[in-house]
C-alpha cells in the first residue's frame, strides 16, 4: 500500500512538473516577444532623448537621487551624461570629458558599439550604456538584457512576464541574476520603458544587505535641430584614458589640508592629531562598484596594520 501510494505521489509530481513547464516557458516566451516589440520601437525612433531617474536606498544611509541622461540621434550618435561623466559618441571617435576637470577630455576610435567603448574607457563607473541604446543600435536581444545589469548585477534570467490589468497598459517582465532581482515596467502603446526596480547584494555584503534602486524613464521622441548630437572641444586638450582626467586641484605629493571628520562613535577627528601616523582615506558609497572593491582592500589592509 505504501509502495502505491509513493508511485502515485510520484506520478502526481511528474505530471504536475510537465503541465507547468509549458507556461513556464510561455510565460518567457511572451517576455521575449515584448522586448523585442520594444527594441524596434527603439530602433525605429530615429532620435530620442530620455531620463532617467533613479532613488539608490540601502541600509544605513542616505537616499541618493540621481539622474542619467542620453540621448540617439542620426548616423549613430549617441549621447550619455550623468553628474560627474558625460560621454558622446559622433562622427566615429567617443568622447569622454569629467565635470571637475575643465581643460581636459578623452578621445578614441568609436568602434560602433557604444557599451564596449564606455566599458573600455571608463570601465564599471557610475557612467553605464542605457538598454535604450543599445536596443536602437540593434544589438541582440540577449546583449540588451545584460544592459539591465547597469555594472551591478549578475547575468539576468528572465523569471516572470505578466500583462498589468487595464488602466495601468503595462507589460512587466521580471529577471533574476545570482546576486538579485530586476523589474521593468513597458508602455504597452508605444513600447518605451516606463520603470525599473532591482535590488542587488553586494559582494561579500553581510546576509540580508541589499541595495535597492527605483527608477524612471521620460522618453522623448525628437526631430529636426533638437536631434543633432554633438561634441565641441573648444579650448580643452585630449588624452588618452580615463585616468588622466583625475583632477589637479591638489598636487601629487603636496601635503593635504587640514580637515575634520566624524567617527562611527561620534567623535571628532581631525587630520592634524594624526600628524606623524599613515592616514588611509576613502570616500565611498554603497552605490558606487568600484568602492564595493576598493572596500575590501581597505578592510584588508586595515586587519593588517592591527597585527603590524
Amino acid at each position: 500500500m505504501r509502495m502505491k501510494r509513493a508511485l502515485f505521489a510520484s506520478m502526481t509530481m511528474s505530471i504536475v512538473t510537465v503541465l507547468q513547464a509549458p507556461a513556464q516557458e510561455s510565460e518567457i516566451q511572451s517576455a521575449k516577444r515584448v522586448l523585442e516589440e520594444t527594441a524596434q520601437a527603439y530602433k525605429s525612433a530615429v532620435a530620442l532623448h530620455d531620463t532617467l531617474s533613479y532613488v539608490v536606498t540601502a541600509p544605513a544611509s542616505e537616499q541618493e537621487t540621481k539622474t542619467e541622461e542620453y540621448s540617439f540621434g542620426p548616423n549613430g550618435a549617441v549621447s550619455v551624461k550623468n553628474a560627474l561623466l558625460e560621454a558622446v559618441a559622433v562622427d566615429g571617435k567617443v568622447y569622454v570629458t569629467q565635470s571637475d576637470v575643465p581643460d581636459r577630455y578623452v578621445a578614441t576610435i568609436f568602434s560602433g558599439d557604444f557599451g564596449a567603448d564606455l566599458h573600455r574607457v571608463a570601465g564599471n563607473s557610475s557612467l553605464f550604456e542605457p538598454p535604450p541604446v543599445a536596443m536602437h543600435s540593434g544589438k541582440s536581444l540577449d546583449a540588451c538584457i545584460d544592459t539591465f545589469r547597469f555594472n551591478l548585477l549578475a547575468p539576468l534570467r528572465i523569471a516572470g512576464y505578466r500583462n498589468v490589468p487595464s488602466g495601468t497598459g503595462e507589460n512587466e517582465i521580471r529577471f533574476i541574476a545570482d546576486n538579485g532581482e530586476l523589474t521593468v515596467a513597458i508602455d504597452a502603446q508605444t513600447h518605451f520603458f516606463k520603470t525599473v526596480s532591482f535590488e542587488v547584494r553586494p559582494p561579500n555584503a553581510p546576509e540580508g544587505f541589499l541595495v535597492r534602486v527605483k527608477g524612471t524613464f521620460s522618453p522623448r521622441v525628437l526631430s529636426g535641430s533638437k536631434a543633432m548630437i554633438k561634441f565641441t572641444p573648444g579650448s580643452r586638450s585630449a588624452v588618452e584614458n580615463l585616468t588622466d582626467l583625475s583632477s589637479a586641484r591638489l598636487a601629487a605629493g603636496s601635503s593635504a589640508p587640514d580637515f575634520e571628520l566624524e567617527n562611527l562613535d561620534g567623535k571628532k577627528i581631525t587630520l592634524r592629531d594624526l600628524r606623524g601616523s599613515v592616514v588611509v582615506l576613502d570616500f565611498w558609497a554603497t552605490w558606487c562598484v568600484p568602492c564595493w572593491t576598493a572596500l575590501k582592500k581597505t578592510d584588508a589592509l586595515s586587519r593588517w596594520s592591527s597585527v603590524h
